[in-house]
């Protein structure tokens, strides 16, 4: 899978590499995605249906 960043985003993968937070960019992605994810559980459940949210985006 390919993924384009910005250069605002590259720069602040190389910087967290830098840092020795993360050995490579593969790693930092995997964290920032398993932490959005967990996010998403821990979250209230929603009321709107699927149709209501499609609705709200296509107004």
């Amino acid at each position: 899978m390919n993924v384009s960043l910005s250069n605002n985003q590259e720069k602040y993968i190389a910087s967290q590499i830098e840092a020795g937070d993360y050995q490579n960019a593969s790693e930092l992605m995997r964290d920032a995605l398993r932490m959005e994810i967990e996010k998403g559980w821990e979250a209230p459940v929603s009321g709107r249906s699927v149709q209501d949210i499609i609705k709200a985006k296509t107004q």
